[in-house]
């Protein structure tokens, strides 16, 4: 039977443009980081290593921009089942603009197939990965101006 994993990334960005942006939504330029949580949602203790912490950002039909594999290889302390822990956390610059993709890497110890969901109801992946948007800081500035002057007029 297969282990059942639900991977979850937080991060505690926030600038001014937050109200402008969803919570996967970053400017250009700006160090983030991100917390990878690990959950088990199987009926019995999982144990693993982390393998791999892939980002890949800017892609392009020629291929990749901006690739950060990071191979960790840090082993997973025994995790009972519907127990959460952080796992991992990296800190990206967010850069260049558009798509990007995070990636994660999971091997248990005793070889059996992982099932990764993002959240309980959510679809199972055979890899799990989480998309990102890296937004243009210009026009996040432009919009926070005109808020500013809308703010200001006098109906």
């Amino acid at each position: 039977m297969a282990h059942k994993l639900i991977i979850y990334v937080v991060h505690n960005h926030a600038t001014e443009y937050s109200h402008l942006l969803d919570y996967y939504e970053f400017p250009r330029g700006e160090l983030v980081t991100f917390t990878f949580h690990i959950s088990n949602l199987g009926n019995e203790y999982f144990n693993g290593i982390l393998k791999e912490v892939t980002a890949k950002f800017g892609s392009t039909p020629l291929g990749d921009i901006s690739v950060i594999n990071n191979s960790p290889l840090i082993k997973i302390p025994s995790l009972a089942p519907q127990e959460d822990r952080i796992i991992y956390n990296i800190t990206l610059m967010m850069s260049p603009e558009g798509q990007g993709w995070l990636y994660c890497m999971i091997e248990a110890d005793d070889k059996k197939e992982i099932q990764y969901y993002r959240a309980i109801n959510s679809p199972s992946m055979q890899q799990w990965h989480i998309g990102v948007m890296v937004v243009n800081k210009e026009q996040l500035r432009i919009i926070k101006l005109l808020e500013n002057i809308n703010n200001k007029i006098k109906y």
